[in-house]
């Protein structure tokens, strides 16, 4: 998509609710892997009870941005800053362990948050994982280490999700349960979504942001009206294609 005549970020932030709202905050972020700068300058703030669509071409710098906001990625130059809450990250690599369990791995990362509120049990009904809860992750199938990174990531009620191809192996019921799920949480919350499956949780988007070359960005702002989504959701589809 040409951005060519596309507003900056620091324009789109005039037209967002102020930074009170803000949850997550990039400030002239910064990125490279050896001479390739892959996240050049970027700044962006996201508020509370946004469902925010990352798009852009492979190599446009989506994963890299979304690793620097989770915190799993170190920036060469600028800041991330988080202000409420905890934040939950699941990407299409499961980052879990493939040698312990289903169970196993859900059981871990309440021990290390220290949460209490959360029970294993209730999230392996949820995402449909109880057949499987006591085999290895290493065993299953690629849908089904997907549904457990996205459960690892809402356990704990984060405040902040950021997803990135979360869609990219669910069925379909996995797909909807996901779907109800971050539209839950971006109620009180914050939801980051990198896909390119646009067809499938393009409609719950509340605000699209595009990336080129990690630099320029078309952003429709935290206030656009949903034709003006749908459209910017159109347009990149037919260049993209």
């Amino acid at each position: 998509m040409s951005s060519a005549n596309s507003p900056s970020v620091e324009a789109s932030h005039e037209r967002q609710s102020g930074q009170d709202a803000a949850i997550l905050t990039a400030t002239s972020l910064r990125k490279a892997f050896g001479h390739q700068l892959v996240i050049r300058d970027l700044s962006l703030s996201f508020n509370r009870g946004e469902l925010v669509l990352i798009l852009g071409s492979n190599g446009a710098g989506k994963s890299t941005l979304l690793r620097m906001l989770a915190g799993l990625t170190r920036p060469d130059g600028g800041t991330v800053s988080l202000k409420e809450g905890r934040l939950g990250f699941a990407s299409h690599y499961p980052l879990l362990y493939s040698k312990l369990t289903v169970r196993e791995n859900l059981s871990l990362i309440l021990r290390v948050l220290d949460v209490c509120s959360a029970s294993v049990d209730n999230t392996l009904a949820e995402w449909s994982l109880v057949e499987v809860s006591d085999k290895q992750l290493g065993e299953l199938s690629k849908g089904y280490q997907a549904r457990v990174s996205l459960a690892r990531a809402c356990m704990g009620s984060p405040k902040a999700l950021i997803l990135d191809e979360p869609s990219s192996n669910l069925d379909h019921q996995a797909t909807q349960f996901l779907r109800d799920k971050i539209a839950q949480v971006a109620q009180d919350g914050l939801v980051i979504v990198a896909t390119h499956d646009v067809h499938r949780l393009g409609d719950l988007a509340s605000r699209v942001v595009v990336l080129e070359r990690g630099g320029r960005v078309v952003d429709s702002g935290a206030a656009a009206p949903r034709a003006s989504i749908e459209s910017l959701i159109q347009r990149y589809q037919e260049v993209n294609r």
